[in-house]
């Protein structure tokens, strides 16, 4: 429901902007849908519902772009996709996001709609800008662990729990 000022600003620059959310049918998808009415821009916003796994590559091939306005700090599955799909990835402007995306993201003030919007819209606009972000993702996938590694990491962090609970 926050982005829909976002989206009026996004809308304002170019009218093919929308938003696709995987939201399940309840209170909060109502109320993201009466945001976009109350800003006059229903018709940019469509809610698919949840996607199975199996079915986020067909989605992601349908879209220009990945938005994760996470306002806690984590690492989200999201950012992964976006960048294994070669997609632009937008984030939450925040120290932590950054530091886990580095120059991989385009970085969004939800509380700040106008100059969000002409950020994303330039850099959306600009194939030099979305090639940048593109090559980037590929560069933190790259840094990533791979899945066995990150099994033996987890492991180490049991191994040593355990040890300070004998100790």
């Amino acid at each position: 429901h926050l982005l829909a000022p976002l989206f009026k600003e996004l809308v304002g620059c170019d009218k093919k902007y929308r938003l696709v959310t995987t939201l399940p049918n309840g209170a909060y998808l109502q109320s993201v849908v009466e945001a976009f009415n109350n800003n006059g821009i229903s018709a940019h916003h469509v809610n698919i519902g949840s996607v199975p796994s199996g079915r986020v590559a067909d989605v992601l091939r349908t879209v220009k772009a990945v938005m994760n306005m996470a306002k806690l700090e984590s690492f989200s599955n999201n950012w992964v996709e976006a960048w294994a799909a070669r997609l632009p990835l937008l984030v939450t402007d925040a120290a932590w996001a950054k530091a886990s995306c580095g120059e991989a993201a385009i970085y969004v003030d939800i509380d700040n709609p106008s100059v969000s919007a002409k950020t994303i819209h330039s850099s959306l606009s600009s194939h030099k800008a979305v090639h940048d972000l593109i090559e980037s993702g590929s560069k933190m996938l790259s840094e990533l662990p791979s899945a066995e590694r990150r099994v033996g990491q987890y492991f180490e962090i049991i191994k040593s729990c355990d040890k300070e609970i004998k100790s």
